[in-house]
């Protein structure tokens, strides 16, 4: 069968049963391994986009998990922005830590992996942020996204090239600036 007829019966497959080929694809190629991770993290991200501070804490899920978990989702948009659009969703991310800062919730290295992530392109903010997470005594764990955070953002300072490396390592894909 070629091509044409694959693509013929995946739409027809999904015509009846209402289930996208290309999830199916997802759940079971994707569904192992670090699979599993990467498609977790997607579906939380996808499950924060309508959410804001104020519906976190009127639904009592307001949480430093949580909150990161929206600094993040807010974060994975500023890469698709353009223009003003970037700068108003990037602003809302760091408007967001600032409430949570405001409202009483620890901030952690998480909050400024997120931080940097929204801060994209960015290199002189991205910069500052990572400062304020040093001013704030957290430091980078031997393992995990901020160990490899700071060593991304010293080379950052010198290349903003390099900031893709922890947008790609975080499951955003690659990221051309």
């Amino acid at each position: 069968t070629n091509i044409i007829g694959q693509l013929r019966a995946a739409a027809a497959k999904y015509a009846v049963t209402g289930i996208s080929p290309e999830m199916l694809l997802r759940e079971g190629y994707c569904g192992t391994g670090a699979g599993i991770e990467h498609t977790k993290r997607t579906q939380d991200l996808a499950a924060c986009k309508g959410s804001s501070f104020a519906k976190l804490l009127e639904s009592g899920e307001g949480s430093t998990e949580n909150i990161n978990l929206l600094i993040r989702s807010i974060g994975s948009r500023v890469a698709a922005a353009r223009g003003r659009k970037k700068a108003k969703v990037l602003a809302k991310a760091l408007e967001v830590h600032d409430k949570m800062i405001e409202h009483g919730f620890e901030t952690n290295e998480d909050t400024y992996v997120s931080l940097m992530i929204a801060c994209h392109d960015e290199a002189e903010l991205a910069r500052k942020v990572y400062l304020k997470m040093r001013e704030h005594l957290i430091a980078p764990t031997p393992k995990g996204p901020v160990a490899d955070s700071e060593k991304n953002v010293l080379r950052f300072l010198s290349n903003e090239r390099l900031l893709a490396s922890p947008l790609n390592y975080c499951g955003f894909g690659e990221v051309r600036i």
